[in-house]
């Protein structure tokens, strides 16, 4: 039984959503890659990763785009500032290996 649950464990922690904040610095007009993250392994070519905005900048856009990253499916992801100061905003990427990852930006347009 003790063995069962040192593998549901294990189970639920690789599969976990990995959170991040990353501070990002932006010069107003430029548009800026936050992420491009894609498909590995045998997902490469057949995985699709999904993007999802969980917290929209109120000082700019974020456009999301189909893009190869080393040769896999994936995707981009960009903001665009409209004006200068402190903005944030939250994205989360699903994986086709069914991993999930969620980034918190802190952007500083000067």
């Amino acid at each position: 039984m003790q063995k069962i649950i040192y593998i549901f464990s294990a189970l639920l922690i690789s599969n976990a959503a990995l959170a991040e904040t990353r501070t990002v610095l932006v010069n107003p007009g430029q548009i800026k890659t936050l992420i491009q993250p894609h498909a590995k392994g045998s997902y490469c070519l057949t995985g699709q990763v999904r993007v999802s905005i969980i917290k929209s900048p109120k000082l700019g856009s974020i456009s999301v785009k189909d893009k190869k990253v080393k040769g896999c499916n994936g995707k981009r992801v960009t903001y665009r500032p409209n004006s200068k100061g402190k903005d944030s905003a939250t994205i989360k990427v699903n994986y086709p290996d069914g991993s999930t990852q969620t980034n918190k930006y802190k952007l500083k347009i000067k």
